[in-house]
């Protein structure tokens, strides 16, 4: 993927510094740049909508100092996008950024995750993990988590769930390399919940504040990158690939097990079938067999009890295969899909 980018007017003295912000949809992710920027009118994620569809870049001046900030569409977007086009997009971004090839511009990255979540999920795990590895080790001191959505929850219980998202696949990693944890809440009467004069605005900037104090940092997959790494083959595409591998071989499962489920319930319908149509061709015999008029009808009603039965199994049979075969093509597509986003992992160059 091919991107542009034109430095804003605000970058007279150069690239200032550039904080990624990435998370899960629903994270709040918009809604903190807005209070970090202090554009609190702008339309922030709180439906299931996805808010941000594309990489965007956002000025942003807390104390005096200038920076930017890069809004990243949430990993497993609401929009459908995949995660490799959202990947590829955001390293195409951050290089596009310094057309000299440096790339030391980017001073951290902002994690950020609902804290009301109360468990954490195999995508949330992958995300993470995701997250970790466009850091790098020695990038990670320089990375923060951020837990969202404190208001929702209780002191105790917050706390808690921190301390078990800790110890999570992606998030020990990066503590343990020196990230740390804040936290930030949406809530309008800020104050009242935190037990101080600090405002959402405040708070975000603060955030912000504390991550100026970094120098830049190189990330691991611009430097991946840099060195002529395919996407499909630096760390963090390594692990969305090991995700497609796990959708596609499971969708090649579910595939075959349906086609068996088909070919079984075809072989119990054409027996069942088979023992109604000699039924029914044992009643036509008797029917012709009988003796009397009275004992004709009486033999002609089981005759076409019999053919009404084995109309029954073949419409059961057809309303059995037709959502067979419904399933069949929803594993069909999730496979293709899989295949898709496959290609386009090993096709990726990540903007270059």
């Amino acid at each position: 993927m091919s991107v542009s980018f034109s430095p804003p007017s605000s970058w007279k003295d150069g690239i200032p510094p550039v904080i990624v912000v990435v998370g899960q949809s629903g994270a709040g992710k918009s809604d903190f740049i807005n209070h970090a920027t202090g554009n609190g009118n702008q339309a922030v994620g709180h439906t299931l909508a996805s808010e941000t569809s594309h990489v965007t870049l956002i000025d942003c001046t807390v104390r005096g100092k200038v920076c930017a900030l890069i809004d990243c569409p949430g990993f497993d977007d609401t929009s459908g996008r995949a995660d490799v086009s959202i990947l590829e997009e955001l390293a195409g971004y951050i290089r596009a950024i310094d057309p000299t090839g440096g790339h030391n511009h980017i001073t951290g990255i902002l994690f950020l995750h609902k804290i009301s979540d109360n468990r954490f999920t195999v995508r949330q795990a992958r995300i993470s993990r995701t997250i970790a590895k466009i850091c790098g080790e020695p990038a990670m001191k320089n990375a923060v988590i951020c837990t969202t959505h404190w208001d929702t929850v209780s002191e105790t219980l917050g706390k808690q769930r921190l301390a078990e998202l800790c110890e999570k696949p992606g998030w020990s990693e990066m503590v343990q390399n020196g990230t740390k944890t804040v936290h930030h809440s949406n809530k309008s009467d800020y104050a009242a919940w935190a037990g101080s004069s600090v405002t959402p605005q405040s708070n975000a900037q603060g955030i912000i504040w504390d991550m100026l104090k970094n120098g830049p940092v190189p990330l691991q997959i611009i430097e991946e990158l840099k060195r002529g790494t395919k996407l499909v083959n630096t760390a963090a595409g390594q692990v969305i690939d090991e995700e497609i591998r796990k959708h596609r071989e499971q969708a090649q499962q579910e595939i075959a097990e349906v086609k068996r489920e088909m070919a079984q319930a075809q072989r119990e319908m054409t027996h069942a079938l088979k023992e109604a149509q000699e039924r029914t061709e044992q009643a036509r015999r008797d029917v012709e067999a009988a003796h009397s008029a009275k004992e004709k009808v009486l033999l002609q009603q089981v005759a076409d009890a019999h053919k009404r039965k084995e109309e029954e199994i073949e419409r059961a049979n057809n309303v059995q295969q037709r959502a067979l075969e419904q399933e069949k093509r929803h594993w069909e597509n999730k496979f293709n899909e899989s295949e898709q986003r496959r290609r386009q992992l090993e096709n990726s160059r990540g903007g270059c």
